[in-house]
């Protein structure tokens, strides 16, 4: 793992692979509630990290994900997901939404983690934290 004073050493790559991963989920279908979710989430913690509210700032970003795996989660299910296929196509329907559901929700769940670590007070209180984190974004 990285040295705490220097960060996370492969912090742009992680970056880039997220970002692109989130880009491609959210421009598959008509995402546009999980991405406005996405950017107003990161608009308010932005204003709330420039205010010096970090933890206030922390939790935006994660209730924003959450928000926003909602979103994904009705938009598959009931938008394009099992309502719209025959009878006889359920059983591959189910498998197809269900591995979207847990797809979508792994990746949000690796951009909160990622961004858990941009966190620098995150670094300092939890040290044992980050480095799992850095563990598992590897």
């Amino acid at each position: 793992a990285a040295d705490q004073t220097e960060g996370f050493a492969y912090n742009g790559r992680v970056a880039v692979c997220l970002i692109t991963s989130l880009l491609c989920i959210l421009s598959v279908d008509n995402m546009s509630i999980a991405s406005g979710m996405l950017v107003a989430g990161s608009m308010i913690a932005y204003v709330l990290d420039a205010l010096r509210h970090r933890e206030g700032s922390f939790m935006t970003v994660w209730a924003s994900l959450v928000l926003s795996n909602v979103a994904l989660a009705y938009s598959v299910v009931f938008d394009d997901g099992l309502l719209h296929h025959h009878r006889r196509h359920m059983v591959s329907a189910t498998l197809s939404v269900s591995c979207r559901l847990v797809l979508n929700s792994l990746l949000l769940f690796l951009v909160g983690t990622w961004t858990t670590l941009q966190y620098r007070w995150v670094q300092r209180q939890y040290p044992a934290v980050v480095m799992a984190f850095e563990k598992m974004l590897m």
